[in-house]
């Protein structure tokens, strides 16, 4: 069925009285149209993929080209190692942060609250004796 569609839009396309033969398979006649309308094309040449030259051999030599490339792709690479190594060394500062702040906590948690109580209540003896201590030796 989807053949039979395909086809159909082939003649429609080609509007010739010349058959399609199945639709993986066009025509000559449609075939040679479309190479007389690409080489009618002002443009470079399609098929050759050397734009300059008409054959391989006559081509620059490409090998310069192919080492200055990969000396900039090994500094871009050397650039991108030490950037993930500066990157690492955050993580695991962060990480290590994070477990002191975790052990921390556990050490507060171990702490019973009148202990927190009496210690605050000593601090704040401590301030209020501090400015008549220095009044004295004066």
């Amino acid at each position: 069925m989807r053949r039979a569609l395909v086809a159909d839009s082939l003649r429609e396309k080609c509007k010739d009285s010349s058959p399609v033969l199945t639709a993986d398979k066009p025509w000559f006649g449609m075939l040679s149209r479309m190479s007389s309308q690409l080489t009618a094309a002002k443009g470079p040449h399609l098929t050759s993929p050397f734009a300059g030259s008409s054959q391989p051999w006559d081509a620059p030599d490409p090998l310069p080209v192919m080492r200055r490339e990969l000396k900039l792709l090994l500094i871009e690479r050397d650039l991108l190692r030490g950037e993930v190594e500066r990157l690492r060394a955050i993580e695991q500062s962060r990480d290590q942060w994070r477990r002191q702040a975790e052990h921390l906590r556990a050490l507060i948690a171990q702490v019973p609250p009148w202990a927190l109580f009496w210690r605050r209540c000593l601090n704040g003896l401590k301030a209020v004796r501090k400015p008549a201590d220095q009044w004295h030796c004066a």
